[in-house]
């Protein structure tokens, strides 16, 4: 039988319960699933009502690692304990404790792997963000578009970003998508891929997919996106308890993971023995760059990569050397601007600039009368301003943002700068 080991970190999530019970309910073949928990409890009443149905079910190919939340090192140490559990499965999958699920899902996705491996394709990869949930409008508001990934930003810190976007010519494709991201909370491959590329515990949140991303590249799987939908996630997860809320220390692992990622790919002098969780052995780290169109190690960008198209990317140029200058910078950022901080509340203008450590400007794009008040209008319950920028450059990182105000009554007000802040 195929079996398929399933690896599912769970911290104090009310979904949990009705994850599992979908999982076995929509699959063909349930007996065919080994479905490893790493569940991070507390003392909520669904955690008790979960211990209680799980056993009342009898599932018997559920192995539960009880972890009390106070206990948890983050959702990269739990994906690391739960692979410690895999008992050669043929199969592996890997998801977060929110979802929901097509019928046969198992029968699918391994056909479609299949299908991949039939075309000669030795490692095959399934990922994405899928299309997205809400419980509280379950099954009506399910997305029912497939979505791939795309390059979205790099973070100050220095990973790589992805973004979800729908798969619009998804009825006139036969076949999954060339995938050069990938997506933490869905994998599905050959149960090979936990040996030769293992979860790192040391990384906390940032970092986790663009790594995993590039070492399963280098260590030969070819990554794609289902081009039908199969499983659906719950992405906004109003009021649930991440590790985070829970964990004061979170701050400086994060930092600790950016440093680790920032080795891994050479933004930094390697210090670190990665051992078994470096980068793979089959494709090189250029291999990734040039097949993606993003280049980690000097966080550039190849212009169709910002753009949108699919991989691999097409170059002009043939020798390594000259495909280098076709790559960008590319500078993206959210200023999260305290509605507060503005004191006036007639407005024409706000003056938005990017600042480099001399205090010159790196770039500006001001808000006009109408993109004022579109922040105004919208999401009023939110404390925060979210002001988006973007834009191409080869000159360094920004170190400060600022937002200088224009009141039609009061002329130019105080201005105000804010570092670009560690994530």
């Amino acid at each position: 039988m195929d079996d398929i080991f399933i690896s599912i970190a769970a911290y104090r999530d009310p979904e949990l319960l009705p994850t599992v019970i979908d999982l076995f309910e929509k699959a063909k073949d349930p007996d065919r699933l080994s479905v490893c928990i790493c569940w991070q409890y507390g003392e909520d009443a669904y955690e008790q009502e979960f211990l209680s149905e799980i056993v009342k079910r009898g599932y018997s190919n559920i192995k539960l690692l009880k972890v009390p939340h106070t206990k948890s090192k983050g959702v990269c140490w739990a994906r690391s304990i739960i692979q410690q559990y895999y008992n050669n499965e043929k199969y592996s999958m890997q998801l977060d404790s929110h979802h929901r699920f097509v019928k046969n899902w198992d029968q699918k996705l391994v056909t479609e792997l299949k299908k991949l491996l039939k075309r000669g394709i030795k490692k095959p990869l399934l990922t994405a963000y899928i299309p997205s949930y809400e419980p509280s409008n379950d099954p009506e508001g399910r997305i029912n578009l497939p979505w791939e990934l795309k390059f979205d930003r790099f973070l100050p810190q220095g990973p790589a970003m992805p973004r979800p976007e729908t798969i619009d010519d998804y009825k006139d494709i036969k076949q999954p998508i060339p995938a050069h991201l990938l997506s933490g909370h869905f994998i599905f491959t050959i149960a090979q891929h936990i040996k030769d590329v293992p979860y790192d515990p040391d990384f906390y949140f940032h970092g986790e997919e663009i790594s995993m991303a590039i070492r399963s590249y280098t260590s030969g799987y070819d990554m794609f996106y289902p081009h039908r939908v199969i499983v659906w996630h719950q992405y906004t997860r109003a009021g649930a308890t991440r590790h985070w809320d829970d964990y004061s220390g979170w701050g400086a692992k994060n930092e600790g993971s950016h440093s680790r990622y920032r080795q891994l790919v050479g933004q930094d002098d390697k210090t670190i023995d990665f051992g078994k969780y470096d980068i793979g052995t089959e494709r090189s780290l250029q291999d990734y760059i040039e097949f993606s169109g993003i280049n980690v190690s000097n966080k550039t960008v190849h212009p169709d990569t910002i753009a949108g198209k699919r991989v691999p990317v097409k170059y002009t140029s043939k020798t390594k050397k000259r495909k280098s200058k076709e790559f960008t910078g590319f500078f993206k950022y959210c200023i999260d601007l305290l509605k507060a901080d503005i004191t006036v509340d007639d407005c024409d203008c706000w003056v938005i600039a990017f600042k480099n450590e001399a205090g010159e400007d790196i770039y500006r794009q001001d808000c006009d009368e109408n993109e004022i008040k579109r922040y105004q209008d919208e999401n009023p319950d939110d404390q925060w301003y979210r002001i988006w920028r973007w834009y191409e450059t080869n000159e360094e990182d920004p170190v400060n943002w600022i937002v200088w105000p224009h009141s039609k009554s009061k002329g130019w007000v105080d201005p105000i700068i804010r570092p670009i802040h560690s994530l």
